[in-house]
């Protein structure tokens, strides 16, 4: 069993225990009426599509409806421009608190600037380092965790034997920040491995499973001395499992591991090892770290103390950790009331 790493989560009351168009409209709002009066939380999303992003967003989501706030969501799809704009858009709206989730904190600083200047504070969710402007920053240790993954890839790997002249697929997606950071990691890990071969494959953020599937299919096909597939993004990923399959490999001559922990990515681990290519995914508490910045907010709307950084807990899940049926994350990150 992989060893479990957790990075240390808030330690306050009511925390972590309890890869559409900006400036011109949002995509999405919900709210309440109760004792939260009209505090609004305008959200970025960095691509509200990801998995991992959707269920930060409703933890978000479900605990502002809990305290009455309205939610105001802009998705940037992954456009470098429309995050900045984003933040404007939400500056100029007047909202109480600005989130954003996975997009570029770098990219933004200078509107971050401008919410601080207007008293909007930002709470920056797996954005990267810290830049001025933010008011906490919850950090998501992406190239400790990508290798870590690599790391598990590398362990399954040698005990698969794979021989001489291997060669491995490193999924990659350098425009978006989380997968790009992730990269970094498993790039340090790929750097100890000289005996294996490395070939890149571009991820198409918008269309990931499918092409994945496509080009793995073509290369498997021409090379078979390929053994496995490390990647930044479980859909991807599960896009070369099929493709593997497809080709007749087995968990005995090929092996996938994944970036995010999502429910599809679990839900694969789950049909058991033997039974699948799919070794492992990194995964991180997502609808959890959602309520948690909700807690943050309403202590920052309080005037209360909170610190300027805060960390996700994480973990390496596989056969031996993989959460039970109906479960989308490790019991521990479970939001409890």
């Amino acid at each position: 069993m992989n060893p479990l790493k957790t990075v240390t989560a808030l330690a306050m009351a009511g925390c972590l225990s309890a890869l559409a168009a900006c400036g011109a409209s949002s995509s999405g709002s919900d709210g309440g009426s109760s004792a939260g009066g009209d505090k609004v939380i305008g959200v970025m999303t960095l691509l509200q599509s990801n998995p991992a992003i959707s269920e930060t967003l409703s933890g978000i989501k479900q605990k502002a409806k809990e305290e009455g706030y309205e939610v105001k969501v802009i998705d940037a799809n992954f456009d470098t421009q429309k995050q900045v704009t984003a933040i404007q858009t939400l500056i100029n709206q007047r909202v109480d608190v600005i989130m954003n989730i996975s997009g570029d904190n770098s990219v933004m600083a200078g509107a971050f600037l401008k919410a601080e200047k207007a008293k909007i504070p930002v709470i920056s969710l797996d954005g990267g380092a810290t830049v001025p402007g933010i008011r906490v920053n919850y950090d998501l240790p992406e190239e400790d965790l990508g290798s870590d993954l690599a790391n598990a890839f590398f362990d399954k790997l040698e005990a698969m034997s794979p021989g001489a002249n291997a060669t491995i697929i490193e999924q990659v997606l350098p425009e978006a920040t989380p997968c790009r950071r992730r990269e970094i990691g498993i790039e340090k890990v790929l750097k100890q491995h000289p005996e294996v071969k490395v070939v890149e494959y571009h991820i198409s953020a918008n269309n990931p499973t499918p092409d994945a599937f496509t080009y793995s299919s073509q290369y498997l096909a021409s090379h078979p001395e390929t053994v496995g597939v490390v990647s930044c993004w479980d859909d991807p990923a599960l896009g070369a499992v099929k493709a593997a399959e497809k080709a007749g490999r087995t968990p005995d001559d090929f092996i996938v591991v994944g970036y995010n922990g999502q429910a599809n990515a679990l839900d694969e681990l789950r049909k058991g090892e033997g039974k699948t290519v799919f070794a492992a995914t990194a995964g991180f508490a997502t609808v959890s770290t959602g309520v948690d910045a909700v807690d943050v907010a309403t202590k920052l709307f309080a005037g209360d103390d909170v610190p300027d950084s805060l960390s996700y807990p994480t973990a390496i899940i596989d056969f031996d950790n993989v959460p039970a049926e109906g479960q989308n994350q490790l019991p521990e990150w479970a939001v409890k009331k």
